[in-house]
C-alpha cells in the first residue's frame, strides 16, 4: 500500500494581516488574527499560512487477520467503494498549516481530524434533487447513502478516505521524526503510533470478520426459514390446487342450475312486461279519452258561463231603465194628485160663486 502524506505543522506566534480573497462570487473581508501558543491543546480557527509539503512514497504490507473462526469468503460483484461512488469534498473553511520548525509546541505526537458527515440537501427545488429534464446523461448518477456518525461508537466502520487520510498522516509523522530535530516525533513514538494503528487495525479486521461471520450465520438460518416457507406454501398450495378443482366442479354446477332458474324467471319477466305494456297502453287511452272528454265538457261549461254574463248584463241594464221608468211613474202619480187636488179646490169655488150670484142657474161640471 502506497500513500503520499502531507504534514501540517504549527505556525510561529506573529500576527499576520490576511488579504480579501475572493471565491465563487463571495468576498471575505481583511481581517487580523493573533495567534497565541498553547501546549497539549488544539487551537481552532488558526489563520491559513504557507505550508510545505512534501509527498514520500511508503509501502505497507497488509495486516494478517487473525481469528479463531474459519474466514467465510463473500463474492461482491460491484465495489462498494470506488473513486465514482465517493462524493467530492470541498470545504471552504481555511486550512491550518504547521511550520516545520514549530513542532515542539505539540506533544502529544499524533493529532486527529475529524471528517463532518455529509448532509442532506434542504431544498424545495426538484431540480437541484432530480437535475434538471435535459439531462440526459444517467450513468455518471451515483447513489451516496447518508449516515449518521456517533463518536463514541466503535463499531462505525471506517471508509475508504478515512483510510487514506491515517496513511497520509503517518508518512508525513515518519517524514517528520526523519527531519526534525525535536523529541515529540522520535522514532519511538513513531514506532508506538504505528503499533497502536496497527492494533486498532488488527481489532477492526476481527470486527469485521466477526460480523461477516454473524452476518453468514443469520444469511444461512433466513435460508433455511425461506425454504421452509417456500416448502409449506407448495403444500398449501397443492392443498388449495385440489380444493379448488373440486369446489370448481361443484360451482360449476351450481352455476348451470342457477342460470337455467334465471332463464326461466326471464321468460316470466318477459311475459310479464309485455302483459303490463298492454295495460298501461290501455289505460292510457282510457285517460287520454276522459281528458278529451273533460276538455269538451269544460269548453261547452265556459260558453254557458259566457252566455250567463251576458244575460247578466242585459239583465242589470233592463233593471236600470225599470228603475229609471218606476221613477217617471212616480212622479207622474204625485203630479196627477196635485192636478186633482186643484180641479177639486176650482171646482168648489166655482160652485160658490154660482150660488151667490145665480141661485136660479144650476151648472154641473
Amino acid at each position: 500500500m502506497e500513500s503520499e502524506i502531507l504534514i501540517e505543522e504549527d505556525p510561529p506566534i506573529h500576527t499576520e494581516e490576511q488579504e480579501p480573497i475572493r471565491t465563487k462570487g463571495q468576498e471575505q473581508v481583511r481581517t487580523k488574527c493573533e495567534v497565541n501558543p498553547s501546549i497539549n491543546n488544539f487551537v481552532p480557527f488558526r489563520p491559513p499560512s504557507p505550508k510545505t509539503t512534501t509527498s514520500v512514497p511508503i509501502t505497507i504490507s497488509p495486516l494478517p487477520l487473525v481469528s479463531s473462526q474459519t474466514p467465510t469468503m463473500i463474492p461482491v460483484s460491484i465495489p462498494i467503494l470506488t473513486d465514482s461512488t465517493l462524493p467530492p469534498k470541498t470545504s471552504t473553511t481555511p486550512e491550518c498549516s504547521v511550520k516545520v520548525y514549530d513542532t515542539g509546541a505539540n506533544t502529544s505526537g499524533f493529532s486527529t481530524h475529524v471528517t463532518p458527515p455529509i448532509s442532506p440537501i434542504h431544498t424545495d427545488d426538484p431540480e437541484m434533487l432530480f437535475g434538471d429534464d435535459d439531462d440526459e446523461d444517467l450513468e455518471a448518477f451515483s447513489f451516496s447513502p447518508f449516515q449518521i456518525r456517533v463518536a463514541n461508537d466503535d463499531d462505525v466502520s471506517t471508509s475508504k478516505v478515512e483510510f487514506k487520510s491515517i496513511h497520509e498522516k503517518l508518512d508525513h509523522l515518519l517524514l517528520a521524526s526523519s527531519t526534525s530535530t525535536s523529541k515529540a516525533y522520535s522514532k519511538a513514538a513513531i514506532e508506538a503510533i504505528l503499533e497502536r494503528v496497527t492494533t486498532e487495525h488488527t481489532v477492526n479486521s476481527s470486527s469485521f470478520s466477526q460480523k461477516v461471520s454473524d452476518s453468514v450465520a443469520v444469511c444461512k438460518d433466513t435460508t433455511e426459514k425461506v425454504d421452509k416457507l417456500i416448502f409449506d406454501t407448495r403444500v398449501f398450495m397443492d392443498k388449495y390446487h385440489v380444493t379448488y378443482n373440486n369446489k370448481t366442479s361443484i360451482t360449476n354446477k351450481a352455476i348451470q342450475n342457477i342460470g337455467a332458474m334465471f332463464k326461466e324467471e326471464k321468460v316470466s319477466f318477459v311475459e310479464l312486461h309485455t302483459e303490463f305494456k298492454f295495460d298501461h297502453e290501455a289505460f292510457q287511452n282510457a285517460v287520454d279519452v276522459k281528458l278529451s272528454k273533460l276538455k269538451a265538457d269544460l269548453a261547452i261549461e265556459s260558453k254557458i258561463m259566457d252566455a250567463f254574463a251576458l244575460k247578466e248584463e242585459k239583465c242589470k241594464v233592463l233593471e236600470t231603465k225599470v228603475h229609471y221608468t218606476q221613477t217617471k211613474v212616480d212622479d207622474l202619480l204625485v203630479e196627477n194628485a196635485v192636478m186633482r187636488n186643484c180641479i177639486s179646490d176650482i171646482n168648489g169655488l166655482l160652485s160658490d160663486i154660482i150660488e151667490t150670484r145665480d141661485p136660479m142657474i144650476s151648472i154641473t161640471i
